[in-house]
């Protein structure tokens, strides 16, 4: 997983640090919804000359269900929440 230089945001990030956060997140969410689907994942953080997340895929017994199914509920937004997903 790379990050995506082009959709950066220079006023919120000037550094970087949110897009780097994101890509975080969105490993988050990929290892905890695979677990409970029953593939597992191993992660790390390539050392070649660009930044990334590198995530090796296999095959496990299914997982917990209680975050993967918090996954749709979740909200990254600074408006009120509504316990629900926003489509």
């Amino acid at each position: 997983m790379l990050p995506d230089f082009a959709r950066r945001s220079i006023v919120v990030g000037p550094n970087d640090y949110h897009l780097f956060v994101s890509l975080g997140c969105a490993t988050e969410i990929l290892i905890k919804a695979r677990a409970a689907l029953g593939r597992s994942s191993a992660i790390g953080i390539g050392a070649g000359a660009e930044p990334q997340i590198e995530i090796a895929l296999s095959s496990a017994r299914p997982g917990a269900q209680v975050r993967y199914q918090a996954i749709p509920l979740r909200q990254s937004t600074r408006s009120v929440h509504e316990g629900q997903a926003i489509s």
